[in-house]
């Protein structure tokens, strides 16, 4: 198979022209493969094209007969090794077309209704800022896949954000807008002067150097009294509470519903809510009440 779907870029044909052609290739690499990897490559790629183009009829049914003699021969190539994939041989499952007045599911094209979301995401960019970022990936020895240039656009608008923020105006009204390491940037406030601190600091354990240091900080900087709220992962909270109960009161875990939820394949969880830590300076001020439940109407900080 040509080196061209190796690439994001076959995923994203420019034109309905352009995604036929693609598609009637691949029909005629599924006869020359001989590799079930190679023939479920062009599954998968034929399976993108099929949600871009779903609107198209004509594309969307040539996609579905490409899929359908993919799925074919990678039944032919794992019945010579019936114990390729999970034990099971792979011609017990059906390899028939989806019936004509049945439309497929997103998942069932592509996977997951997060990789159709992406893919169609993706779809929008125009074609010479799509492989201006390819060839900024490859650069880097990296593979462009779609997961890959998705992050690479959210790595950029974050350094964009970051640069816009540092440029910003101060805040009317007297209050105190700082950007930088909090390490430096507050080593001035006074002790027992804060009567709160609301933080979300990184949540990996990487950071734990700057969670001792948070600990220290809040310990010296709030009034008595006072209170610190804490954006904190669910991966190592016990550490968490280890470093933060050596200088605090721990008062209560609140939660915070995520929008959306988040996927962790590496421990079998999808994450739907965050963990927000309420640690006071000695006994609670009088009259402080707190419902648990936080709100969160939007994603990331707004």
């Amino acid at each position: 198979m040509g080196t061209s779907l190796q690439t994001l870029s076959s995923f994203v044909p420019a034109s309905i022209e352009a995604a036929q052609a693609a598609l009637a290739k691949m029909e005629a690499d599924i006869d020359a493969e001989q590799t079930y990897a190679a023939i479920r490559h062009i599954e998968r790629a034929a399976e993108a094209i099929g949600v871009l183009y779903a609107e198209v009829e004509e594309v969307r049914r040539q996609a579905e007969r490409t899929i359908v003699l993919a799925k074919r021969r990678c039944g032919e190539e794992l019945a010579k090794a019936p114990k390729a994939k999970g034990g099971q041989p792979y011609q017990q499952r059906s390899t028939s077309a989806p019936k004509a007045e049945v439309a497929p599911t997103l998942k069932e094209q592509v996977g997951s209704p997060r990789r159709g979301a992406n893919l169609k995401a993706l779809a929008i960019i125009p074609k010479a800022e799509m492989l201006a970022m390819v060839d900024a990936i490859q650069a880097q020895g990296k593979e462009a896949t779609a997961s890959g240039v998705l992050k690479h656009i959210t790595r950029e608008k974050a350094r964009k954000d970051r640069k816009i923020s540092r440029a910003a105006t101060p805040i009317p009204d007297g209050l105190d807008f700082r950007c930088g390491d909090c390490r430096t940037e507050l080593a001035d406030v006074l002790d027992d002067s804060a009567a709160a601190i609301i933080t979300d600091p990184p949540w990996s354990r990487q950071a734990e150097p700057l969670y001792v240091w948070l600990a220290e900080f809040a310990g010296h900087k709030l009034i008595p009294g006072g209170s610190m709220f804490v954006f904190c992962g669910k991966g190592w909270l016990n550490s968490v509470h280890t470093i933060f109960s050596a200088h605090l009161i721990s008062r209560w875990e609140c939660e915070m519903r995520l929008n959306p939820s988040r996927h962790y394949p590496a421990v079998n969880v999808q994450n739907c809510s965050t963990v927000v830590l309420w640690y006071s300076k000695g006994p609670l001020r009088p009259g402080l009440t707190l419902v648990d439940d936080l709100p969160s109407h939007a994603r990331f900080k707004e």
